[in-house]
């Protein structure tokens, strides 16, 4: 059944008892609503925008991240989460018209084409630095802190990019029809090392010494966001799930008989479970049971496009590090440029300092942004449960905070998936329904819209010179 919005302080009086109620329209919460219902369990999904995944989930750069990134970090645990996704979307989401990755007779992964597909057939490229570059030069003026670090990642980086290399090789060559690509590939050792796929750097549109850098296609992509989104809506609805937009979550209360969850419409809805899902609220929600840190992170969007490949600097050196995606809607091509910058959501002057930084590295890497008709920065914040303040955590989390109570956070939009299918079998203590049948013409267009890059340039019509810096986390 769909739902209007209704209206505020009114009671509705349709479907006030579910089976589980989820708070947070966002992609871990669709996802995880989604799974719920084709399960057969009646969920309810409440959003307090007007419609779904327009906050933290429609502010990202619509990177797909299979893994390719997490590649060079010496823990396995990063790696195993990412190509574990893998493993899942191929498992619970393969009967998804659109979900446009398969495995070919002989195994191997490949990207097919779709009218409106999930992934882009436009993997990311790496430009790796050696150790000959000047990021590495302990000549340089430079913070003394960052001195033993330099002198560390002279020895260190080699081993790294030969550990990043070699998991790559065993991600192309394995055999995806066995199902535990998680377990196989991040074991990658020196037998798995090959230049087989290393090229030298040569981009007269990227301002890198090509002689202090090589590239290396990738196995991450580009994706639909539009598409995901409005695939898991049809499929949510198709199953009987309910969604109420505009609508806070209040509190809830435990009664002998299940939940009682009140919603800023006035309404108190009965439910046996509750997962909440609402990134930087969530602390707030559970009267500080969990501990969460929202982490702020710039992003640039250039048009026209100041390059014509998705391309990723590799380096240990967190603000030299850049990427550029590239991005079409109704015939206009943009940029979408991010970098490894990011402060504190509540530290204004970290803030402004992370998003310039990021301009000026924009800017002599891609000589195009100068001249560039649209320079639009604005911040997109991700939530994390994490261990320590000192670090970031990329991974999904599920945590029980009270009796038949749980919070969820996605880590990454492409971690949704397999955060949905955990969240189900830890709530549920069995898998979800791998089968999926819905109604893919049903128009979803009151609960899905455009990402904020997409929008702002699907909207531009007379455009001239300008640079307009926007906090919309």
């Amino acid at each position: 059944m769909r739902l209007s919005t209704p209206d505020k302080k009114m009671i509705n009086p349709l479907s006030k008892e579910y089976e589980t109620v989820i708070v947070g329209g966002g992609i871990a919460g669709l996802c995880t609503a989604e799974i719920f219902a084709r399960s057969g369990i009646k969920t309810l999904l409440v959003e307090k925008a007007e419609k779904l995944c327009m906050e933290t989930s429609g502010l990202h750069h619509e990177w797909f991240h299979f893994g390719s990134l997490y590649s060079i970090f010496p823990n396995n645990q990063f790696l195993r989460t990412m190509v574990g996704g893998i493993d899942d979307l191929l498992l619970y989401y393969r009967d998804f018209e659109s979900m446009n990755l398969r495995i070919d007779g002989c195994g191997k992964l490949l990207t097919v084409a779709k009218s409106s597909p999930w992934i882009r057939k436009d993997n990311l490229k790496y430009v790796i630095t050696t150790t000959d570059d000047e990021d590495f030069s302990l000549s340089n003026p430079d913070n003394s802190s960052n001195f033993m670090y330099k002198m560390g990642m002279k020895f260190l980086w080699n081993k790294a990019i030969k550990q990043f290399v070699a998991r790559h090789n065993r991600f192309y060559k394995y055999d995806w029809r066995k199902g535990c690509s998680s377990h196989y590939i991040p074991k990658a050792g020196w037998l798995d090392y090959s230049e087989k796929f290393i090229n030298k750097f040569d981009d007269s549109e990227i301002s890198l010494n090509p002689e202090t850098h090589v590239s290396m296609e990738s196995y991450d992509s580009p994706m639909y966001a539009l598409h995901i989104i409005s695939d898991l809506t049809r499929s949510f609805l198709s199953y009987g799930g309910e969604i109420r937009t505009a609508t806070e979550f209040e509190e809830y209360q435990n009664k002998r008989d299940g939940k009682r969850v009140i919603l800023s419409d006035g309404s108190v809805v009965k439910t046996k479970r509750l997962i909440l899902a609402s990134g930087n609220n969530l602390a707030k929600q559970t009267k500080n049971k969990i501990k969460v840190k929202s982490v702020v992170s710039p992003l640039i969007i250039v048009y026209p496009r100041v390059c014509s490949s998705n391309v990723v600097r590799l380096t240990p050196f967190m603000d030299q590090t850049i990427n550029h995606l590239k991005h079409s809607i109704n015939g206009k091509d943009y940029s979408l440029i991010g970098g490894g910058y990011f402060a504190n959501k509540d530290d204004n002057e970290a803030i402004e300092k992370a998003g310039f930084d990021l301009l000026n590295k924009a800017k002599a890497i891609f000589s195009r942004v100068a001249d560039a008709e649209v320079v639009h920065l604005y911040y997109g914040t991700k939530t994390e449960i994490i261990s320590s303040v000192k670090k970031r955590n990329y991974l999904y989390r599920i945590e029980k905070v009270d009796n038949d109570v749980y919070v969820t956070v996605p880590g990454k939009f492409s971690l949704a998936f397999s955060l949905a299918v955990n969240t189900f079998l830890k709530i549920m203590g069995h898998y979800p329904n791998t089968y999926v049948t819905y109604d893919k013409e049903m128009d979803v267009s009151q609960y899905v819209g455009l990402t904020k890059h997409k929008a702002l340039i699907d909207r531009l019509e007379n455009v001239s010179h300008e640079l307009k810096v926007e906090t919309v986390y």
